[in-house]
């Protein structure tokens, strides 16, 4: 939403995102059908024009208080995959990423400022015997634990100050890349 902060005005908005199985899940568009009823359409990453990753065809929801922020949280969890194993009883089967956006703009200047924070909820990495995971679950886990070793490396390679940084090799280190 926006507001005016004296000389700005400042909107808000937040999408949330679900990696599962290595597929991005918009939690907040209603599952399987757009507000015209069409199926819900791909989302896929990309770089815009300043080279931000973006989440293309991901619903954004203005927000104009915590509050609004809050809601919009509760209802993406709401719709996370979880499944019991026999280490935890709702495990989380993906990676959940919570976008918050805010863009201020001085209103006798013009100029633009924006920002953006990502609040991560990501899957634990799970040794299949232990876990006991078979079938659809065992291809969950073996999903999640490749999603956190390419974390893994790129964490290493900015540690290691390397100049070639591993982020392309999943979409969670894609999206988490700026």
């Amino acid at each position: 939403a926006e507001t005016m902060q004296g000389r700005h005005s400042v909107r808000v908005t937040a999408s949330m995102v679900e990696l599962y199985n290595n597929t991005l899940i918009d939690l907040l568009r209603p599952v399987g059908r757009t507000a015209r009823g069409d199926a819900s359409p791909k989302l896929s990453l990309v770089r815009d024009h300043a080279g931000v990753v973006q989440i293309e065809n991901i619903s954004e929801k203005e927000a104009s208080n915590a509050a609004e922020l809050k809601a919009l949280l509760q209802r993406g969890l709401s719709h996370r995959t979880v499944a019991a194993n026999t280490m935890n009883i709702e495990s989380s089967r993906s990676h959940l990423i919570f976008t918050i956006r805010a863009t201020s703009r001085n209103r006798l200047t013009g100029e633009i400022c924006s920002g953006k924070l990502l609040l991560c909820d990501l899957g634990g990495s799970e040794r299949l015997k232990k876990s006991e995971a078979c079938g659809h679950q065992r291809k969950e886990a073996i999903e999640i634990n490749k999603s956190l070793s390419a974390l893994g490396d790129v964490v290493e390679a900015v540690a290691r100050r390397q100049k070639q940084v591993p982020y392309r090799n999943h979409k969670l280190t894609q999206i988490m890349q700026d």
